[in-house]
């Protein structure tokens, strides 16, 4: 066998690897209580502690003081006590109804 078709090879299963650290699970969690700006910025924050997550994006929903806070995180395992923990005390202002992943 070349070394070149071992070294490409090589590459080949590196990238793989590098790659499969980068797959993320898109999370939907239903908040209530987050009425402002204010709020919005704290449940963000909170949100965005959480195992690799990012792009936090909190949208009001049709139901009355329910809060729509999407995200995405390298974990595929998050559940509802994961983003209370993140919130700390602020979780008996901002409960989390439900929280709801899509690979």
């Amino acid at each position: 066998m070349k070394m070149s078709t071992i070294y490409g090879t090589v590459l080949f299963f590196l990238a793989l690897t590098v790659n499969a650290g980068d797959v993320k699970t898109a999370y939907t969690a239903e908040v209530k209580g987050i009425v402002c700006q204010v709020c919005a910025g704290d449940v963000k924050a909170a949100f965005e502690k959480l195992p690799g997550a990012s792009g936090v994006e909190i949208k009001k929903t049709d139901i009355a003081d329910v809060s729509s806070v999407s995200f995405s995180a390298t974990s595929d395992k998050l559940t509802v006590e994961d983003c209370e923990r993140a919130l700390g005390e602020k979780m008996k202002e901002f409960p989390v109804v439900k929280l709801t992943a899509k690979k």
